[in-house]
C-alpha cells in the first residue's frame, strides 16, 4: 500500500496533551505530525465518547483536513485507544505504532481489581476543589513505580503541563477509558491487516514484554526498544523514540511513503 501524504497522528496518554509530542514531532523530519488533544483533555473532540465513537470522530477530523490515510501512533492510554481505532478502521490507519502501551488486561479478576483502583482515583479527582490538592495528586502520580519512582527530574515541567486540566473531566475519562473498564483486544490483533510497531523503553521491563507479545500477535508486527529509557518515551526520550520510529517507517513497515 502507498500513502499519498506522510502524515503521522499521535495520541497522548491519560492527563496528557497534544503538546507532549512536540519534541518528538520536531525530530520526525519529513513527516506531518498531528497531535490532537483527546476527549476530556481539550476541546477538539466531544467528551463522553466510547473508543468506537472516538474512532469515527478521528476519521472525520482527518477527512476535514483532506487526509484519507495516516500512520496512527499512541502512547499509554492513547495507544490502548489507538489500537482499537486501527482495528476499527484499518483502511484509514494501515500502520499503527504503540508506545509503552497494551492491548488490555486479559485476566478478569485483575481487570476488576484495576477497575476498583481506578474508581478510587475517580472519586479523589472529583473531590479536588483547589489547585494545591490537584498539585499533590499530580506529584503522587509522577512518583508511581511504572513511571520510574520518585525522581524529581522533569517534575516541574510535568506539573506545568498538567495543572491546566479539569480534574472532573479527567475523572470522566478514567471512568470511560480506564484499562479496568475496557475489554482487552488481544484476540483481535491477529486480524489487523496492516503493519505495526510496538516500542518500549529498555528500563520499562513490564511494557517491553508486553510490546514483544503484541508484536508477535500482529501478523506484520515488530517491536523495538529505546535504550536507557523508561515508560514516558514521548517526553523522556523524544529523539530516541523518533529515531526508532523513523528507521522503522523507512525500512520495516512495508508501506510506501511519498518522498
Amino acid at each position: 500500500m502507498e500513502l499519498s501524504r506522510r502524515v503521522l497522528v499521535c495520541l497522548h496518554g491519560f492527563m496528557g496533551c497534544g503538546g507532549d509530542w512536540q519534541a518528538f514531532a520536531g525530530a520526525m523530519e519529513g513527516w506531518e505530525v498531528l497531535a490532537p488533544d483527546l476527549p476530556w483533555h481539550g476541546e477538539e473532540f466531544d467528551d463522553g465518547a466510547e473508543p468506537e465513537e472516538f474512532g469515527e470522530e478521528l476519521v472525520r477530523w482527518l477527512r476535514e483536513r483532506g487526509i484519507e490515510r495516516a500512520v496512527l501512533a499512541g502512547y499509554s492510554m492513547g495507544g490502548r485507544i489507538g489500537i482499537r481505532v486501527a482495528l476499527q478502521f484499518p483502511e484509514v490507519f494501515p500502520v499503527f505504532i504503540g508506545v509503552s502501551t497494551t492491548a488490555g488486561i486479559e485476566d478478569q479478576q485483575a481487570r476488576r481489581e484495576r477497575h476498583g483502583a481506578d474508581s478510587r482515583i475517580v472519586e479523589r479527582l472529583r473531590g479536588i476543589s483547589e489547585e494545591g490538592e490537584f498539585r499533590r495528586f499530580l506529584e503522587e502520580w509522577w512518583g508511581m513505580e511504572v513511571f520510574g519512582g520518585g525522581s524529581r527530574d522533569g517534575l516541574e515541567e510535568f506539573l506545568e503541563s498538567r495543572l491546566g486540566h479539569d480534574p472532573r473531566r479527567l475523572a470522566q475519562c478514567l471512568e470511560t477509558w480506564g484499562s479496568g473498564r475496557l475489554e482487552p483486544v488481544w484476540g483481535g490483533l491477529g486480524d489487523y491487516p496492516g503493519s505495526a510497531l510496538f516500542v518500549s523503553g529498555a528500563l520499562d521491563l513490564k511494557y517491553t514484554e508486553i510490546a514483544r507479545r503484541m508484536a508477535a500477535a500482529v501478523p506484520a508486527g515488530d517491536c523495538a526498544v529505546v535504550p536507557a529509557a523508561g515508560h514516558r518515551l514521548p517526553s523522556e526520550c523524544p529523539r530516541g523514540l523518533a529515531r526508532v520510529v523513523s528507521d522503522w517507517l523507512a525500512g520495516g513497515s512495508g508501506v510506501a511513503f511519498p518522498p
